[in-house]
């Protein structure tokens, strides 16, 4: 259920949409998991007018509203949101990874909060490594998401790879600053 709201109106619908392929709204990121199955995660990227091609709306700057929606997924499956907490996901192969980028994660939120001043940058942070994803990064609210090289490296990077992921991190959430 969407709720379209304005000032006190509020104009209830019930859309269901599917799961695209490419990049862009809803759509699938193809992955494999312990067992090296292939496995499909549904993965938002709406920034800056794809929203409409998850559902219906005015998806465009100077007419942005405010909307709830309902998630529902199945049984077994983890639907990542904004909440509380700094985590960082991947599909199983990138586990051992996902230290370096939650250190980096972290340590940036510190500096920030040093830095700036602020107590507390945003109460959560998801990172998330993506197999198919078209940019480098993307600094969704809460929800911030990565090619999954960008984010987690390799057990064989350099030094000035690793710096280069901690920056990417670092200005991802610098964005959750100016929100």
């Amino acid at each position: 259920m969407v709720g379209v709201h304005r000032d006190s109106s509020a104009s209830p619908i019930s859309y269901t949409g599917r799961i695209r392929e490419g990049h862009f709204g809803l759509y699938q990121n193809i992955y494999r998991d312990k067992e090296r199955k292939r496995k499909i995660a549904a993965v938002t990227q709406m920034e800056p007018y794809h929203a409409r091609k998850m559902v219906p709306c005015f998806d465009e700057p100077e007419y942005k509203a405010s909307w709830t929606v309902t998630v529902v997924h199945p049984n077994g499956t983890t639907a990542i949101t904004n909440a509380k907490e700094i985590r960082v996901w991947s599909a199983p192969d990138g586990k051992k990874l996902r230290r370096h980028a939650l250190w980096a994660a972290k340590s940036a939120l510190h500096h920030f909060e040093e830095y700036f001043g602020i107590n507390e940058v945003m109460p959560k942070q998801d990172l998330v490594a993506l197999e198919n994803f078209a940019a480098g990064a993307m600094e969704n609210w809460g929800l911030i998401t990565f090619r999954k090289n960008v984010l987690l490296g390799s057990y064989h990077m350099t030094y000035a790879e690793a710096m280069e992921s901690e920056t990417v991190v670092a200005h991802e959430l610098t964005h959750q600053l100016q929100k």
